[in-house]
């Protein structure tokens, strides 16, 4: 049994795409089909999926952004040495100067994929990892359990 368990749907309603969860499981001639519904309201979108329309998100303990505030301000700290302020574009400067909150945000809202997603992002733009180092760690990143990043 599968309800309740939440998914990625990848069929081919494209508005059905991205996570869901099962919300029934339903015996058919044609074998078991599954109804899919939104993730926080739990309002059903889909009906009548084949299992190989989605794939199980696994359900292993998300995942924990280490030392989230400091890397912010190291990478706040790194633009600040490398570049006067009006080097770059405003919004660039800005992405830098709201970067703490951002990940607060995105941490205190369940989404620690999408936190770690953003300092990954500042530390590679400010040289304090290689490209080579930022496409590791952001190809290893997992969504697993109850996240709700959307990275």
């Amino acid at each position: 049994m599968l309800i309740g368990r939440r998914v990625h749907y990848h069929g081919n309603i494209d508005d059905g795409w991205g996570r869901c969860v099962v919300a029934d499981e339903i015996d058919t001639d044609h074998g078991l089909r599954y109804e899919l519904s939104t993730l926080h309201d739990g309002t059903v979108i889909l009906h009548t999926v084949r299992r190989t329309s989605f794939t199980l998100i696994p359900l292993a303990g998300k995942h924990v952004v280490a030392s989230a505030q400091l890397r912010a301000q190291i990478v706040q700290s790194e633009f600040a040495r490398q570049w006067s302020r009006d080097h770059w574009l405003p919004e660039i400067t800005e992405g830098v100067d709201t970067l703490p909150r951002r990940v607060a945000d995105l941490i205190q809202h369940n989404r620690p994929v999408d936190a770690e997603y953003a300092l990954l992002c500042g530390e590679q733009f400010v040289g304090c990892i290689s490209y080579q180092q930022y496409h590791d760690r952001v190809t290893a990143l997992v969504i697993a359990g109850d996240d709700d990043s959307r990275t």
